[in-house]
């Protein structure tokens, strides 16, 4: 019996994104539908969440199971076929390694290019689910940061790729984890009117030397430069879309004047405010990454 003729797939199978950003996501459902009755290969590295119901990734040499909270990550190149029950659900997510390795050489990613899986309880499944939600949000804005993005998903690699002891333990996610997706939250619900590392922290029960090496540790960046690239991406995004003026939307971002505003969004992204309304793609960015500058500082 011939074999069925191999596809690559590449990232445009994965419409939840920037055109140019090598970084995705679509439902697993959704993929594994993709090109139906053939065998593929990817050209990304691929993690995928089993949100309900269940299914196999057929390999050459294997068949992976997919059950309810199952991360399982998939290096470049691996041939595969889905078997998905009607009710299989989650996401998938489709990066490049040179574009996560550009900003998180730890913990890297695996070097013996074979799948990973990884089962979690139910508070690490309600976590996932959270870190998803905000990876969309973060891909699904226009003018958005590719550093944030890539946070989330250095998150999200980091409870799939954490040692466990045994290969059916269920381990809960690390504390630090934990915090971390609960400060993104306090910043999304707060950063118009909370703009101190000081504030969040207290929320945390932490110092803020504490929640700023946290963050670094993790993410790259400090609480502070956070804070400051959430309410830079909320002004883009208004300026850009919205129906308010300069001065309005400094006010509703809480800055106490017009001049405040225009010096924080002046220092940030090198242009002033009505000049980023008129021009868009007028504005600081990184040579290497594209992505714009986040100032230094607590």
């Amino acid at each position: 019996m011939k074999a069925p003729p191999v596809s690559l797939l590449d990232l445009r199978v994965c419409p939840t994104g920037r055109p140019a950003e090598p970084l995705r996501m679509q439902r697993l459902e959704a993929l594994a539908a993709h090109a139906p009755g053939q065998t593929r290969a990817h050209q990304f590295w691929l993690l995928l969440y089993v949100a309900g119901g269940t299914g196999r990734v057929c390999l050459p040499t294997q068949a992976l199971t997919l059950r309810p909270g199952r991360l399982l990550l998939l290096p470049p190149g691996t041939v595969l076929a889905w078997d998905l029950a009607p009710t299989c659900r989650g996401e998938a997510v489709c990066f490049a390694a040179d574009y996560y390795l550009a900003q998180f050489a730890r913990p890297g990613l695996p070097t013996d290019l074979v799948p990973h899986t990884r089962d979690l309880p139910p508070a690490g499944r309600a976590e996932v689910r959270q870190l998803l939600a905000h990876l969309a949000r973060a891909l699904a804005e226009p003018a958005g940061a590719p550093a944030t993005a890539r946070a989330y998903l250095h998150l999200l690699l980091t409870l799939t790729l954490a040692a466990s002891s045994s290969p059916d333990e269920l381990l809960a996610p690390a504390p630090s984890l934990g915090r971390l997706a609960h400060f993104g939250q306090l910043l999304d619900a707060h950063f118009r009117t909370h703009k101190t590392v000081r504030a969040y922290a207290a929320w945390l029960h932490l110092t803020p030397d504490h929640l700023n090496a946290l963050c670094r540790r993790q993410l790259g960046h400090t609480a502070h430069q956070l804070i400051q690239a959430r309410v830079l991406a909320e002004a883009r995004h208004l300026l850009r879309h919205g129906a308010l003026s300069v001065a309005e939307v400094g006010y509703a971002l809480g800055f106490d004047d017009a001049s405040h505003f225009g010096r924080f969004f002046r220092r940030h992204l090198g242009c002033s405010p009505r000049a980023y309304q008129q021009n868009p793609d007028y504005g600081r960015q990184n040579p290497e990454t594209g992505q714009q500058t986040i100032s230094a500082g607590r």
